[in-house]
């Protein structure tokens, strides 16, 4: 069996141009995916604070954790796999997840989301200083063989 990654794995990894997603309104969201034990490590007030990416010029480089989800046994061909995560680059570097925004698979978003909480970025700078940046990251496997 083979497993593909399709594009954008971790968009956050290449621009956070590429990665950011503004935060929608409540009622534009269908109901938030449940994934069990997961507890969020960014508030709503750094959520809202953080600077959205999308459409800015702020490019994130990745220094430190792993790039992408580990795949996970048993998949079988045609199987499809997708989490999209709500995150914030803090100032320091570190990431956090804000809320798991949608996925098909509950245990592929908690991979993904163990994943995102071991990165570390280059602080993001807006003008010399050192800001927060807030966005989504998507990711899907699919299983050709």
């Amino acid at each position: 069996m083979r497993v593909v990654t399709i594009a954008p794995v971790l968009a956050i990894v290449i621009l956070a141009s590429v990665l950011a997603v503004p935060r929608r309104a409540a009622s534009e969201h269908a109901a938030e995916p449940a994934v069990a034990g997961f507890v969020p490590d960014i508030s709503d007030e750094e959520w809202e604070a953080a600077v959205p990416a999308k459409g800015s010029d702020i490019a994130l480089k990745q220094i430190k954790g792993p790039k992408r989800a580990a795949i996970p046994p048993g998949l079988r061909a045609g199987q499809q796999l997708h989490a999209t995560v709500a995150v914030v680059v803090r100032r320091d570097g570190t990431q956090g997840v804000y809320k798991v925004v949608a996925t098909n698979s509950p245990a592929f978003a908690t991979e993904l989301v163990r994943v995102l909480r071991q990165q570390q970025f280059k602080p993001p700078t807006r003008q010399g200083v050192a800001i927060a940046v807030r966005g989504e990251i998507s990711q899907e496997l699919v299983v050709t063989k």
